[in-house]
């Protein structure tokens, strides 16, 4: 999408494979998806502490969340449950 031209800016970002470095993308695209610029965007990742090694990234978390409020399924749900965004 990027090649093509055709990458924008979201509202809402599904964070994929549990939050893993390599699942995510780099800086340069998360600028042009999730830009630095104070609009209110939210994310949010399926994901349990210790069930896959070295996932979630704590360094791609944070980088996440300084562009958008994470909901994650391990802190904001019961065992098994889901979390609700409204966009």
């Amino acid at each position: 999408m990027n090649k093509q031209g055709v990458l924008a800016e979201v509202d809402f970002l599904k964070i994929s494979h549990h939050g893993s470095h390599n699942g995510t993308p780099d800086v340069d695209l998360l600028n042009k998806v999730l830009p630095l610029d104070g609009k209110k965007r939210k994310a949010a990742i399926s994901t349990c502490t210790g069930a896959y090694a070295g996932m979630p990234d704590k360094t791609t978390l944070d980088e996440i969340r300084k562009r958008a409020t994470v909901s994650n399924t391990e802190e904001d749900s019961k065992p098994g449950g889901w979390v609700d965004v409204e966009v």
